[in-house]
């Protein structure tokens, strides 16, 4: 299985924690610490998926594992964690999001520069 990557930035008060390099078909868990509990799981159905999380904290180190058949103790096999992630501290302020432009008669407006899990 393939060792996870959690993306960054990560920022105080998030509650998503983006991962990806990712197996299809298992389910990734995100931890604080290098603890024992998951603040955060997901089932994985692309190489990349946010994980919706417990609120992340300053100065928190965020990991991640992928786990194939966790429910099976015959099956279960479990990657090795992602490298440590640091939590930022939220930007205050934080910057406005841009727009994009978008067509006439478009049904969505696309914002730029947003925070994962703000």
């Amino acid at each position: 299985m393939n060792k996870p990557n959690v993306l960054q930035p990560l920022y105080a008060c998030g509650r998503v924690v983006p991962v990806d390099n990712l197996n299809p078909g298992t389910v990734v868990d995100v931890f604080r610490n290098s603890g024992s509990t998951p603040i955060g799981e997901t089932n994985v159905t692309q190489p990349w998926t946010p994980v919706v999380t417990a609120s992340l904290n300053q100065p928190d180190m965020v990991t991640a594992v992928q786990t194939v058949c966790p429910n099976d103790p015959g099956k279960k096999k479990v990657s090795p964690p992602s490298a440590a992630v640091p939590v930022n501290a939220a930007p205050n302020p934080p910057s406005p999001p841009t727009v994009e432009n978008y067509p006439v008669g478009a049904d969505a407006v696309v914002l730029d520069g947003l925070f994962v899990g703000g």
